[in-house]
């Protein structure tokens, strides 16, 4: 786990990229936020397991002597933050899940991530990315976006794709963690997101005792806060309000 950005100061709020994510996925939210609050950044470096990945960044937080904090992560990200909930839920106070799940993959997701893998090790990122660039953004901000979510996949290299992609092979279901959780949970995704779609993000709000769940209206895809800044940034902050 690498922390990206610490910014601001006040109450502590972390923030999980999603899948081959940096600190631009969440560029239009920081800034805004850490006027209140003191935000922190975390990129998964591809560790053994979620579990893992969610030891690491309770123990960095732990060394940096955060003991309470707010969770949200993107994808990945949610995912994370999901088994960081589960392990320390004390210490979470409450979470942000976006573009999120809680169940495990089905085995034809899991054969899917595996030919991912396999074909990054072969030296084929650019074929992988294209193929899955589509379900990561909307059609009509495929155009737009692409080229930053292209620059953003290699800046980061095919060798932290292989390796966070053998991690989410970890994800396991979490439904009674949702259960169990007694904070405030916010599911959010895109209107068109296609890999977590918003009656997904229904369906967790519905598990947590104090869920909530919204939508990112219009042509907002997977990856909402890159997408659709300033709608998620409004979403973020009214939820952090109450």
């Amino acid at each position: 786990m690498k922390l990206l950005c610490d910014r601001g100061g006040g109450p502590v709020l972390g923030l999980v990229c999603p899948l081959m994510g940096d600190e631009e996925v969440f560029a239009g939210q920081v800034d805004r936020l850490a006027r209140r609050r003191r935000v922190l950044v975390f990129q998964s470096e591809g560790e053994d397991s979620l579990r893992d990945a969610a030891a690491e960044l309770l123990s960095m937080l732990g060394s940096l002597g955060i003991r309470r904090f707010d969770l949200g992560g993107l994808s990945l990200g949610g995912a994370v933050a999901l088994e960081a909930a589960d392990r320390a839920p004390g210490a979470v106070r409450s979470l942000l899940l976006l573009g999120a799940r809680h169940t495990a993959d089905e085995p034809a997701a899991r054969e899917a991530r595996k030919a991912m893998i396999r074909a990054l090790e072969e030296g084929r990122m650019e074929a992988v990315l294209e193929e899955f660039l589509p379900k990561l953004v909307s059609a009509q901000n495929l155009q737009d976006q692409g080229d930053r979510v292209r620059a953003m996949f290699r800046r980061l290299g095919p060798g932290l794709f292989a390796r966070q992609l053998a991690t989410l092979l970890t994800r396991r279901d979490m439904t009674e963690t949702l259960i169990a959780y007694t904070g405030p949970v916010l599911c959010l995704a895109g209107a068109q997101d296609v890999l977590t779609p918003p009656e997904t993000q229904r369906t967790m709000a519905g598990l947590a005792p104090h869920g909530q769940w919204g939508i990112v209206p219009g042509n907002t895809g997977h990856l909402c806060s890159l997408e659709a800044p300033a709608a998620v940034l409004g979403e973020l902050e009214a939820f952090l309000a109450s």
